[in-house]
């Protein structure tokens, strides 16, 4: 078993507003919203409080359902940030978690973003959490963590239904506990923000996410920094196949493998 993560800052950003932590038997990735105060030292917090939840689950062999994680991250990000003096609004975060225990992989998406499993059998799955409208890209307001403790704000300002879940492209229906998954035979889990849909292709469209993530996830083996290799090499071979074309956002993708 053994674990990656990659970290790279868009071309319309002066800082990375995206963080990403790894352990050994957990991966984090988090998207810090750009028009909130303070927001990378927010996505940080919120990843780092996230680790130590999964930590501290882990050490006592237990496994936290979707809402008692999210209330137990939520908790001890506001107390951190409480304690220095940030506002609230900085921990507007998309936050995407996988752990392992008892043999099973547990996979909990807050807000938008990615989720690519390849099963044992070879089979790959590639999940994409979406809010807004499809027709209006302006229209994006994940349902952050944050909001938790107050969800009436968001109701207020965005209502209700507004995430899309797809399959390999696929609208999907998940009546209940949509950002939950939980996997027993998975063979790598990669997570990333949804930085990897801005790929601007000049005189095109943008790069379609199944494509992107396809590249991303395309591993050639798992030895050492396996998930900056691939992440570097698909960088490449978009730079060769599309000239000039760029990610204006934040990427951070994360993957846990196990080869057993």
């Amino acid at each position: 078993m053994g674990t990656d993560n990659f970290l790279e800052i868009g071309s319309k950003h002066k800082i990375c507003e995206d963080y990403t932590l790894i352990g050994d038997k957990y991966i984090i990735v988090s998207d810090g919203c750009s028009t909130s105060p303070m927001t990378d030292v927010g996505a940080r917090i919120l990843t780092i409080s996230a680790a130590t939840a999964i930590k501290r689950f882990l050490k006592q062999s237990m496994i936290p359902d979707y809402e008692q994680f999210a209330m137990t991250t939520l908790h001890t990000a506001r107390g951190h940030i409480n304690a220095m003096g940030l506002p609230e609004e900085c921990l507007n975060a998309t936050l995407l978690i996988t752990f392992r225990i008892f043999d099973s992989y547990y996979t909990y998406v807050y807000g938008d973003g990615h989720v690519c499993i390849e099963y044992k059998s070879g089979k790959k799955v590639h999940w994409e959490y979406v809010y807004g409208k499809e027709d209006d890209p302006d229209s994006n307001a994940p349902f952050y963590l944050n909001y938790w403790f107050e969800p009436e704000k968001y109701i207020e300002q965005f209502g209700t239904d507004n995430l899309t879940v797809k399959s390999n492209g696929e609208k999907m229906n998940f009546p209940d506990n949509k950002g939950s998954l939980i996997y027993h035979d998975s063979k790598v889990i990669t997570l990333a923000t949804d930085g990897v849909e801005s790929f601007l292709i000049p005189g095109q469209d943008k790069l379609d996410a199944v494509t992107a993530m396809n590249e991303f996830c395309s591993y050639k083996n798992y030895k050492g920094e396996f998930v900056q290799r691939r992440c570097k090499a698909a960088l490449k071979k978009f730079g060769r196949t599309w000239e000039n074309i760029s990610h204006y956002d934040d990427i951070a993708v994360a993957a846990i493998y196990h080869d057993e």
